[in-house]
């Protein structure tokens, strides 16, 4: 939960703390982008503004809270000047979901790549990294226990797998191969 206090000090309790997100969903993770906080609970997101207030420095932002959550605390990654994320949305379905720089936020994942990571059975463990390689901004998600890897190059908009054995389940989370089959 993202808790502040007013009370001068650095003890926080219940009686002295003010919640500030919009869903009570357990907090995946929180993270600064664009100038902004981010807070991503399993099904919603609240954004928090930089006030430049000493006593609250950062401030909910009218309307920039919704119903797509981090499905993953470590499924997120900064993609050149995108904030990509594997996420739950509005209709329950994992997918992943790309933040602009102006805040708007687009479903990147087709429906091939949401049958996939819908059929990861530990995707709450899921593993995403950003790498820019000849131009490219690359978000590579994977799951080790489910054996997968994916990537998506946002400068030309296209998912990608790499390694897939004969029984046609991908090569689990290895840097060499989304790379080395992009190129």
């Amino acid at each position: 939960s993202w808790y502040y206090s007013e009370t001068g000090t650095d003890t926080l309790s219940s009686d002295q703390a003010y919640f500030g997100e919009s869903r009570n969903d357990k907090t995946q993770r929180v993270i600064a982008f664009g100038g902004n906080v981010i807070s991503f609970g399993r099904y919603s997101y609240d954004l928090f503004s930089w006030t430049g207030e000493s006593d609250d420095p950062y401030a909910a932002s009218n309307g920039l809270a919704g119903s797509i959550g981090l499905s993953s605390p470590d499924g997120i990654a900064i993609v050149g000047n995108s904030l990509v994320w594997l996420g739950s949305g509005p209709n329950g379905v994992d997918a992943v979901w790309a933040m602009s720089p102006n805040m708007s936020i687009t479903k990147i994942s087709d429906n091939d790549t949401e049958k996939i990571v819908g059929s990861w059975a530990s995707r709450e463990y899921a593993r995403a990294f950003s790498i820019s390689v000849q131009g490219s901004d690359l978000f590579v998600i994977g799951s080790v226990n489910d054996g997968y890897t994916m990537c998506y190059d946002l400068t030309n908009n296209v998912w990608f797998r790499a390694g897939e054995t004969s029984n046609g389940k991908m090569v689990d989370w290895k840097l060499a191969h989304p790379i080395l089959g992009y190129y």
